[in-house]
């Protein structure tokens, strides 16, 4: 079985990311991580509400396919990745 830490992978930290968690409406915020491919959607929202002890109401990921390198080089990609928004009630504060 996962643990939610094999879930979640790691916080995104991007100027996006944060500027979504601070301008957030109706004392939500919006929480982005980098997680597990095989994660689902509820496996998401536990493993954020045990982490951060959070009500999560929404998860949405989006899924990014990494990209090949040069023609000439070695052929190394990078990886293909998934990200997970989560729309958190600010009750607590989280991270």
């Amino acid at each position: 079985m996962r643990t939610v830490w094999d879930i979640i992978k790691s916080p995104v930290i991007t100027e996006k990311a944060l500027v979504a968690k601070e301008e957030t409406q109706d004392r939500r915020q919006l929480l982005t991580f980098r997680v597990d491919r095989r994660a689902t959607k509820p496996e998401i929202k536990t493993a954020v509400e045990t982490i951060f002890q959070v009500k999560v109401d929404q998860v949405r990921t989006a899924q990014y396919h990494g990209q090949d390198g040069p023609a000439r080089a070695l052929r190394r990609s990078q990886a293909f990745l998934e990200e997970s928004i989560c729309d958190a009630e600010a009750g607590r504060e989280a991270g």
